[in-house]
């Protein structure tokens, strides 16, 4: 038995778990709301404004305020969506303002000279919102919802259509610093240059030799074009600060070696709790 002395106990609870009155009966409870939306805009905006403070072009910096409105929106329509509510078959659809930050941070880490047009600016605000929501479903038809509500969102913030922005394009624009590591974080494929893709598939066959010549045990795996799109999105998740990755797949899809092969081309340690 162990007991313990002078123990202050500070827990939190999000909106709409289980409250248990038992449990509860025990603490002095603080609701502490949501900040209103003029709040938000000002905190985003003052981050964003102060990480590309030093970005020459002026049409990236004039569509800051826009690009904040686009976020905010996106995210009360997610998070007020009754389709894409946690579940039991889904108990990864949580949503927060974390999910804002978390966008926030994959945005600045691109060097000011691969983001000189409000183009590729308003391209990559649209690519990190895919990765932090779109990334987590699982199902087809919350796929095609969120790039309704994605899509729904810019129009209405920008008064213009996404296809003017995207073209008719089904894939949407890629931005990763694999292809050009000297160079940093930037657009690597959307529909004015299709061909990255090939040269991406050039490096992660060339990284996947090398890692099984270096390797005890090398991997085994086909490097198909879903599996190099997948590979990309861990190596966004890797290098940014304090990213973190929770893969959802059934056995055997290759979460495992896809990590290890994406780590080794980022330069990562991979260490595995056995």
């Amino acid at each position: 038995f162990v007991q313990i002395n002078d123990l202050q106990l500070i827990t939190a609870i999000r909106e709409g778990e289980a409250r248990p009155n038992r449990l509860l009966n025990k603490f002095n409870v603080i609701a502490i709301g949501q900040p209103a939306d003029s709040q938000l805009r000002r905190i985003y905006n003052s981050i964003l404004n102060y990480n590309f403070s030093d970005f020459d072009a002026e049409e990236v910096k004039s569509e800051i305020e826009h690009c904040v409105n686009f976020l905010i929106t996106t995210f009360k329509a997610i998070s007020s969506s009754e389709d894409l509510i946690s579940s039991p078959s889904k108990p990864h659809y949580l949503f927060s303002l974390k999910d804002i930050s978390r966008i926030i941070k994959g945005v600045s880490i691109i060097p000011k000279a691969n983001c000189d047009s409000k183009t590729i600016f308003l391209k990559l605000f649209y690519h990190e919102q895919q990765r932090v929501y779109q990334d987590k479903m699982i199902l087809k038809s919350d796929l095609v919802l969120m790039k309704q509500i994605l899509d729904s969102s810019f129009n209405s913030e920008f008064e213009s259509k996404i296809t003017d922005l995207l073209g008719e394009s089904i894939e949407p624009p890629i931005f990763s610093s694999v292809l050009y590591e000297e160079t940093g974080y930037q657009i690597i494929s959307d529909k004015e240059n299709e061909s990255s893709i090939d040269q991406l598939k050039k490096i992660f066959e060339e990284s996947l030799k090398q890692y099984n010549l270096e390797k005890k045990k090398g991997l085994n795996i086909v490097l198909f074009s879903e599996a190099i799109t997948q590979a990309i999105k861990i190596c966004r998740g890797i290098i940014i600060d304090e990213g973190n990755l929770l893969l959802i797949g059934d056995g055997g899809t290759g979460r495992t070696s896809l990590t290890k092969l994406s780590a080794f081309l980022t330069k990562t340690i991979v260490f595995e709790i056995k």
